[in-house]
């Protein structure tokens, strides 16, 4: 047996694990173990057409994880955000997606996701070091 580490893996590989585990997920959970992956995005855009903020999610098991959520600093509270993840929920719920969830850092977003709904399910300290990570989620239907 050979272990290795791989920083550029080929796709057929990594489709050899993720076969792998879909085969493991399908005797617990049914057909719901292959579900295929959708994944989207949410853009705003100045007058000109240039990104001033922007999620990039992913769904998976009827859920939709937002991989990333940001906006420009000068554009920062000023409603773009509430405006793109309202969107994204709204995208979410017409795709029959249940739930959201997210991540956010102690010196990041925390009050503004708990105003508009999001729930903390877990913390995970020191991550990254002197600060807290928060794992998140909000139910949509």
């Amino acid at each position: 047996m050979k272990i290795e580490v791989s920083q550029n893996p080929k796709p057929e590989d990594l489709q050899i694990v993720s076969e792998g585990l879909q085969s493991h997920n399908t005797k617990y959970v049914g057909g719901i173990a292959i579900e295929e992956e959708l994944k989207f995005a949410v853009f705003a855009r100045d007058d000109v057409g240039n990104i001033i903020g922007g999620i990039r999610a992913v769904t998976f098991w009827d859920w939709v994880n937002i991989e990333v959520i940001w906006v420009k600093d000068s554009f920062r509270l000023t409603g773009i955000g509430k405006q793109l993840l309202k969107k994204a929920e709204e995208y979410s719920k017409r795709n029959k997606l249940h739930s959201v969830c997210l991540e956010t850092t102690s010196f990041q977003a925390l009050e503004f996701y708990k105003k508009l709904g999001y729930v903390v399910f877990g913390e995970l300290d020191d991550f990254p070091k002197g600060h807290t990570m928060y794992y998140m989620k909000k139910v949509l239907i």
